[in-house]
């Protein structure tokens, strides 16, 4: 499983495993998960499941911005739903990126650039946010140049 932000095309981190790895898995699950103005999205308009070829799914979640996602659940949601996800078996891939300064010059002023990186070591991380499971998470990384 690749989770995005992105609701279209090839998702950063699947494409830095392709790279790496030069093989793609035989089932794969990229979920994007969004957050609605609301307090709460009732359960039958949360989901929304596509496969866009054989044992390759589009998940699109919607959250309240009072509800707490927890990944695994919604995986057996996906799958009650039709998705056809061997669930003992699934890794999850998340990106991550490191804020730092351009060497070209043309990047924001450094004491920007600090407090965005102040910011982003301080964040939640994601894998705790989603309820991943630490034994099963794969966490990519990649520089920001600002």
């Amino acid at each position: 499983m690749f989770l995005t932000r992105s609701d279209a095309d090839i998702p950063p981190v699947l494409l830095w495993h392709l790279r790496q790895n030069r093989s793609l898995h035989e089932e794969l699950i990229v979920l994007t998960i969004r957050t609605a103005p609301v307090p709460r999205v009732d359960k039958t308009k949360r989901l929304l499941i596509k496969e866009l070829a054989p044992n390759i799914w589009r998940i699109n979640v919607t959250f309240g911005f009072m509800m707490h996602p927890d990944v695994p659940a919604i995986l057996v949601s996906a799958s009650e739903s039709g998705c056809r996800v061997n669930l003992s078996d699934v890794t999850y891939y998340v990106g991550h990126s490191t804020v730092v300064h351009r060497q070209d010059g043309k990047g924001i002023p450094r004491w920007q650039q600090a407090i965005y990186a102040t910011i982003a070591r301080n964040s939640l991380d994601v894998a705790d946010v989603l309820e991943l499971p630490e034994d099963r998470t794969v966490e990519l990384g990649r520089h920001v140049a600002i």
